[in-house]
């Protein structure tokens, strides 16, 4: 079972792009380490959120609360979005990912806990970091393709679209007008007053 299944999403997606390999990873590692904070095999994520509490401690039905409520849906979210092929937002998923494999001994769980919930609160600022680069990056090659066109298009052997061959004085138009009223009909203004 691919781990986007797991967490719910049945769609397709490149499993090539560097950014997905890294996100499966990451969430590969969400699962088991919920799977083990919770001392529980599930086969997916609706059958983790509907564990019996009766057996958990107090900080662990206070996190499958927050489970259920922020951490399961944004991630359902985060498998279904396309997110940008962006270098620094693989680099921090992948420091989140190490960081989550470094407490996966279980030694302190409030740890592999507070990570877990780190990941699902810091990763909308990545990707939302990554967006603006994304766009800004497609912006400037918009601007570098216009720019591009426009030259070609004023620097070819023929004659100028438009030349100007004579200069005209614009003297007389401006006469100092006393108020708004007067200048709106003088300026030809579709606006009535």
């Amino acid at each position: 079972m691919n781990i986007r299944e797991w967490f719910g999403f049945n769609g397709t997606y490149n499993e090539s792009l560097e950014i997905n390999i890294c996100v499966d990873g990451l969430l590969n590692l969400y699962a088991k380490a919920l799977m083990e904070y919770f001392s529980v095999q599930v086969s997916n994520v609706n059958e983790l959120i509907f564990i019996d509490p009766t057996g958990l401690s107090k900080e662990q039905t206070l996190f499958l609360e927050w489970i259920k409520d922020k951490g399961i849906p944004y991630l359902q979210t985060i498998v279904s979005t396309d997110l940008p092929q962006d270098e620094q937002l693989v680099a921090k998923i992948e420091f989140d990912k190490y960081i989550l494999e470094e407490e996966m001994d279980f030694e302190y769980p409030s740890e592999v806990r507070s990570s877990l919930i780190g990941i699902v609160n810091d990763l909308p600022q990545y990707i939302n970091a990554a967006n603006e680069v994304s766009s800004t990056i497609i912006k400037r090659e918009i601007n570098t393709l216009w720019s591009g066109w426009l030259y070609e298009l004023f620097t070819d052997d023929e004659e100028p679209v438009v030349s100007v061959t004579k200069s005209y004085k614009l003297e007389g138009l401006y006469k100092g007008m006393s108020n708004y009223k007067e200048s709106a009909p003088m300026a030809g203004s579709l606006f009535l007053f």
